[in-house]
């Protein structure tokens, strides 16, 4: 009798652990039921490694990027299901990437407004094809990618795990995709061609050169006019937001949330806006005025051959396009650099381009992106000394 009585405990002790490893009594998967499928360890492979992992086991992998890891950006850090273990054919397994340094800002004020075509993030310059095409590359140029096929896409800010750009189509409208290609989704039907991106908040302008000036969250939610007047071009820096007003072509000043509005710069007539170091510069195409953050030392210096007075301000230079306007026959434009004060000014390249045309140049991570319209507007770049050039596409 005490030998039957131990076995049925043992029994009972089976079955219950059984139960538990099966869901209540359910049959445990054969190794080759077709309806399972085991999971691979995926930790440490790089994103596209894992993917075709996934995929040969019957499942599925979704993605999420992790920035600041101490893990090499690009490989896997972890993933919610157990290597290793046996799960439903198609099921989803999510994994963290690596991602390295994530950006505040998606751009520099003065890149926003000479069309936002090339930004930076980590090791990753992220480009604008002429016509179509958002691409990225690492900064030594290899590893060049296409990231999402778009239609003229301007205004690139990357923050994060997603670029905010605009279509300059007749749709138009702004957009934002995430930095491996997916998710795109269109945010706004506002074509806005001067795109800033800070935490959380996208700034821009409703037309370029002309436009009222609102703000956004990165959703598209909450969209929130800041400047009734319509502004020429205008830079965020601080706590404050300074334009230049189209009607009386003076710089203004108002904070983050369009408060306290007052004018900034004293009768100097100006058009283009650049933040230099500690400095602003303001050019009229003939006259550049440079005045500290608080409106004080003011002074301006005189003709310096400035085309559009398209301006931009890096590590404390002012970089600039420039031609002879007592020329009206050449056609040739440079890039030149000088300190807020107008010193040191220099050539640093001349390329082919018609003054008719609407140039633009970035300037990233020590170089100065443009494209060359002498060469089917392909984009370029040199070093911000004049040296290195090189086409990128």
């Amino acid at each position: 009798m005490k030998k039957i009585k131990i076995s049925a405990v043992i029994i009972s002790a089976v079955m219950l652990m059984t139960a538990l490893f099966t869901g209540c009594g359910e049959k445990l998967p054969e190794n080759n039921d077709p309806n399972f499928a085991v999971v691979p360890n995926i930790v440490g492979m790089t994103a596209a490694e894992a993917e075709k992992a996934v995929d040969d086991a019957g499942l599925i992998l979704k993605t999420e990027f992790q920035f600041n890891s101490p893990v090499k950006e690009g490989l896997i850090i972890s993933h919610d299901m157990e290597g290793e273990k046996r799960i439903g054919k198609y099921s989803v397994i999510t994994a963290k990437v690596s991602a390295g340094k994530a950006n505040k800002s998606g751009t520099t004020p003065s890149n926003a407004n000479n069309f936002g075509k090339v930004t930076s993030q980590g090791d990753w310059i992220y480009f604008s094809g002429y016509e179509s095409g958002i691409y990225k590359m690492r900064k030594d140029k290899s590893e060049k990618q296409l990231i999402i096929d778009a239609p003229l896409p301007v205004g690139l800010n990357v923050v994060g795990e997603w670029i905010y750009y605009t279509e300059a189509t007749e749709e138009g409208g702004m957009y934002k995709v995430r930095i491996d290609g997916k998710y795109k989704k269109r945010i706004s039907t506002v074509t806005s061609y001067n795109l800033y991106v800070h935490g959380d908040w996208i700034y821009y302008m409703t037309e370029y050169w002309g436009g009222k000036i609102c703000k956004m969250r990165t959703d598209g939610s909450d969209t929130t006019l800041l400047v009734s007047d319509k502004c020429w071009e205008f830079v965020v820096s601080g706590d404050h937001i300074y334009y230049v007003k189209r009607d009386d072509k003076q710089v203004y000043r108002c904070r983050l949330d369009g408060e306290g509005k007052c004018i900034f710069s004293n009768g100097f007539i100006g058009r283009n806006l650049s933040l230099v170091g500690d400095k602003f510069a303001v050019s009229n195409m003939y006259d550049v005025l440079h005045v500290n953050y608080d409106g004080t030392g003011q002074d301006s210096f005189g003709t310096h051959n400035v085309q559009y007075g398209l301006l931009n301000g890096y590590k404390g230079w002012l970089y600039y396009l420039e031609y002879d306007f007592r020329d009206a026959t050449k056609d040739n434009i440079s890039f030149g650099r000088m300190k807020p004060d107008g010193s040191e000014k220099k050539t640093i390249h001349t390329m082919n381009q018609f003054r008719s045309s609407n140039p633009f140049f970035n300037v990233v991570d020590d170089w100065i992106y443009f494209e060359d319209q002498a060469d089917n507007n392909a984009l370029y770049r040199v070093k911000v000394d004049g040296t290195g050039l090189e086409k990128i596409v």
